[in-house]
């Protein structure tokens, strides 16, 4: 394996870098697996699935040892020799940037199949609410104008965040009729319940905006005045935004999707639908708050959650319906990217796709059989639920 810096991007959106990480589909056939909104790689125009041939005059392969390509990656200026998928090359010169504010969201579009509409959404991670949940308000509004009546959420890197984000993508997905019945239970262990995690009272609880909150008599509040009884952590579904009647979710999954990414396919598959298509995720159905001891801070799993069919302990992963290699040699939204086109053949059925507006191609192709990918690599992207909706105890 070779190394490959990743594409650093905080859960407040904040970027440094280059702002793209590389696959390998053969020994020599090198692409980049995702470019960052907002980094020198897109500014640069650059996008998934763009084959990388040279590194600094370099021909990129392989057998490149991790010392060259760390090299690269921590050197202020990149030069990449690119080959887009119409057969031209291209010359691109990079700054490396120390800061940056990107999108959570990779790619929006709406597709077509016969005579339904599919609306698509990449999404890269469980950001900070102020950044996540204007950008996905945004992508359902347009959703809803163009008709959607089928989704396909791709969330194949995106190894969880803010479960507050969570809950208000699933809130968009969800139609109207589940408001009110049970989308999520946070089961806290015996020792919180019951107030016997004495560390708790020296950590005062704060709001979103860093300011200490207070109990009912005044005094600051702390963790152990949390309330962590079931009852206190059952959380309903209330529907967010317009678009409304969704009643199967396509998800694109693969072993990158964690956490408050599983979070949203356990809350939604108690109530509708929902087929995963990719590889088996990563399984995290535990999340946490942050602990502070001296000058560090401690993140120690601080409960586990389960859906309205108590249905958790997910451990070991999703497992797809359909297991269709993650195809790095198309962009996110092209509807022959192998996983994508899986889901869209689900939705139109055979009958309807000889009347897509897409061509879609043959069953070699389909099931991935001719593509084989190596990610490079290691993957330092936050894997994880942060809990930040606490209820005090009356």
């Amino acid at each position: 394996a070779i190394f490959s810096k990743s594409a650093d991007v905080s859960l407040e959106d904040q970027g440094n870098g280059y702002g793209f990480t590389l696959s390998a589909v053969t020994n020599d056939d090198i692409r980049l697996r995702y470019v960052e909104p907002g980094s020198p790689a897109a500014a640069a125009n650059l996008v998934r699935g763009y084959r990388v041939k040279t590194i600094n005059n370099t021909t990129v392969n392989v057998n490149l040892s991790d010392a060259f390509l760390e090299d690269a990656f921590n050197r202020a200026t990149m030069s990449l020799s690119i080959q887009k998928p119409d057969g031209t090359s291209i010359t691109v010169n990079l700054n490396k940037s120390n800061s940056y504010v990107s999108n959570p969201i990779y790619k929006k579009t709406v597709l077509t199949v016969g005579t339904k509409k599919v609306g698509y959404l990449a999404y890269a991670r469980f950001s900070n609410p102020s950044g996540s949940q204007p950008a996905l308000d945004q992508a359902f509004s347009d959703f809803a104008t163009a008709g959607v009546t089928e989704l396909v959420i791709d969330l194949r890197y995106n190894g969880g965040g803010y479960v507050v984000s969570a809950e208000h993508l699933t809130n968009l997905i969800a139609p109207s009729s589940l408001n009110g019945k049970v989308m999520s239970i946070e089961h806290y262990n015996d020792l919180m319940r019951e107030g016997k995690a004495t560390i708790l009272s020296k950590q005062v609880l704060k709001d979103a905006n860093g300011q200490p909150m207070h109990r009912t008599d005044g005094k600051i509040a702390t963790y152990a005045d949390i309330d962590y009884s079931e009852a206190g952590n059952t959380y309903k579904f209330s529907k967010k935004g317009t678009l409304n009647g969704i009643q199967r979710v396509y998800f694109i999954v693969t072993g990158n999707t964690a956490s408050s990414s599983e979070l949203v396919i356990n809350n939604l598959r108690a109530h509708i639908p929902v087929k995963l298509i990719g590889s088996t995720s990563y399984g995290k159905p535990v999340g946490f708050f942050p602990i502070e001891i001296d000058k560090y801070t401690v993140y120690m799993s601080n409960f586990s959650t389960r859906n309205a069919l108590s249905q958790g302990e997910y451990y070991t992963g999703f497992t797809p319906d359909f297991v269709v290699n993650d195809d790095v040699t198309r962009d996110f939204g092209d509807p022959n990217e192998l996983c994508l086109s899986k889901a869209l053949t689900e939705i139109g059925g055979a009958g309807l796709i000889a009347n897509t507006t897409m061509v879609l191609k043959g069953n070699k192709q389909m099931n991935g059989a001719n593509v084989s990918i190596q990610h490079l690599g290691t993957d330092n992207r936050f894997k994880g639920m942060i809990e930040t909706r606490f209820k005090l105890k009356k």
